[in-house]
Formats: structure tokens, C-alpha cells, sequence
């Protein structure tokens, strides 16, 4: 009797595994500034308790999920946009990368959020919204400085060590 051969899961290369976890990265990153920001917003602005504004916001991003995408995407193209540096300056240099750019972005998330409790204090319903939808695309200056960012981290020979 002929045994068959032990089937094997296909091994997953450490390069594909290394994308997955920096833009598992970024979106974990999307999901904790995100949170804070939209939190700050609604005690600063309306004064609402934090356990409140926390339960509110998971709520809404848990129901609109079409649009907790949308707001998602300047993280994952920064991490697209920072997977050059990762391959070639290592972990810590695509760490900070990440880190920084997700500051930067939070600052537009965060005055985003402020305008939109502004907006919805003032009942300008339809403004609330257009602020909170046009948050991805206000997030393009960023992306740009982080591809610029990318180059010059990128630029010439790799630091790595082969090896």
C-alpha cells in the first residue's frame, strides 16, 4: 500500500507576511486615532462623558461600515506608501514611519471630528456630514509629504544587512 504524502498548508513568505502585519498596523492605527479623535471631539465640544462618546462611536462605525472603509483608506495607502521603507530600511525605520504618519493624520481626523460636532452643535446637518466625508480626501497633503518621505528614506543603497 502506497501512503500518501503529508499535505502541507502553502508556506506564506515572511515578505507577504511582513505587508499583512504593517497594514494590519495601519488599520489598527486607523481604529485607535479614530476613536480618540472623534471622543476628544464630542467631550470637548459637546461636553458628552468619555464612556458615552466611546459607546457612540464604536456604535456608528460599526453600522456604517461602507464609510468606516472610506475613512480607513489614507491609513492603508500610507502603508502601502511605507512598505519601501520597511523592505529596505527594517522595522524600526517603517515603525516610525507608520507612527508619524498616523500623527499626521490624526491631526486631520481629530480637526475633522472638532468641525463636524461644530457643524452638528450649529444644525448644519449637511455640513457635519460633507466634513466627515471629505476627511480621505483633506488627507492627501499628508500622503504626499509621507511619499516624499518615502523617497528620501529610500534613496540609494539599502541599510539592511543581507543576511
Amino acid at each position: 500500500m502506497a501512503s500518501n504524502p503529508p499535505i502541507h498548508a502553502p508556506a506564506v513568505s515572511s515578505r507577504r507576511l511582513a505587508t499583512l502585519a504593517f497594514i494590519a498596523a495601519a488599520l489598527v492605527l486607523f481604529f485607535a486615532v479614530d476613536l480618540a479623535a472623534d471622543v476628544v471631539a464630542r467631550t470637548s465640544v459637546r461636553g458628552q462623558a468619555i464612556e458615552p462618546a466611546m459607546r457612540e462611536h464604536l456604535y456608528y462605525a460599526s453600522v456604517q461600515l461602507p464609510g468606516t472603509a472610506f475613512l480607513s483608506l489614507p491609513y492603508v495607502g500610507l502603508a502601502f506608501i511605507g512598505l519601501p521603507v520597511l523592505r529596505r530600511r527594517g522595522v524600526i525605520a517603517g515603525a516610525l514611519f507608520l507612527l508619524c504618519g498616523a500623527a499626521l493624520l490624526g491631526g486631520v481626523y481629530g480637526f475633522g471630528y472638532q468641525q463636524s460636532e461644530l457643524s452638528m452643535l450649529a444644525r448644519h446637518w449637511t455640513a457635519a456630514a460633507l466634513t466627515m466625508g471629505m476627511m480621505p480626501i483633506l488627507s492627501l497633503p499628508v500622503l504626499l509629504l509621507a511619499f516624499g518621505v518615502r523617497l528620501l528614506a529610500t534613496w540609494g543603497r539599502s541599510s539592511r544587512r543581507a543576511g
